[in-house]
């Protein structure tokens, strides 16, 4: 009987610290969910930049004329 108890008390000890890892990681993944929501939500605003300046420049460029534009 002994020897089951120490086992199981082991066996206890090791899923304390598993447990005890599974927090860490956990908080590990958290913190880099939210630092990704981050970055997507920074593309985001870019994209959104990016296409304002481009309907300004095409604006532009249609007010120019296309011979006006200097060629690529």
């Amino acid at each position: 009987m002994r020897g089951h108890t120490q086992v199981l008390s082991a066996l206890r000890e090791t899923q304390v610290e598993h447990g005890n890892v599974l927090d860490v990681h956990t908080a590990a993944l958290e913190a880099q969910s939210r630092t990704l929501q981050n970055v997507a939500e920074l593309v985001g605003q870019l994209m959104v930049g990016q296409m304002s300046m481009t309907e300004r420049l095409t604006r532009i460029e249609s007010r120019l004329g296309r011979d006006d534009v200097p060629e690529e």
